[in-house]
């Protein structure tokens, strides 16, 4: 029903947690702890507001490769959607060799080390772990 109206041009406000609610709208705004960090189209926010490189990770244990790799320094983050890790780290040529070295040293079997693109849940994340300098006050 929110399609067909806003087809005529009517225009909604909608607050959701659920990222994946969120991607299904022309414009976002995304807020924190009261202020703007970052507004448009979802694919211009995850454009615009992902400096790093994010790596998909399949291996036997993924809960705890989330635990070893959380410890790493060059990590930023570790996320654990489903049986797969999404690991963040700053772009890297020797991204994918020390992720695979730090698993295999706790004894974790490696399966696929791939870059993917960030998901809107990803980029939230990020800026929300990460502070944002150029968040404006919201009211």
């Amino acid at each position: 029903m929110i399609y067909q109206i806003s087809d005529t041009g009517a225009t909604f406000l909608v607050t959701t947690h659920y990222m994946d609610e969120a991607e299904q709208f022309s414009r976002l705004l995304f807020m924190n702890q009261g202020k703007l960090i970052a507004e448009g189209a979802p694919e211009r926010i995850k454009r615009e507001h992902f400096d790093n490189a994010l790596w998909r990770v399949e291996c036997d244990k993924p809960a705890l490769s989330a635990r070893v790799l959380h410890d790493q320094d060059f990590v930023l983050d570790v996320s654990l959607p489903g049986n797969v890790l999404h690991v963040t780290t700053a772009k890297s040529d020797s991204a994918t060799e020390l992720i695979k070295q730090s698993l295999q040293a706790a004894g974790i079997i490696v399966q696929t080390i791939t870059r993917t693109n960030p998901t809107l849940e990803d980029v939230f994340v990020s800026l929300t772990t990460n502070g944002n300098s150029n968040s404006q006050d919201a009211g």
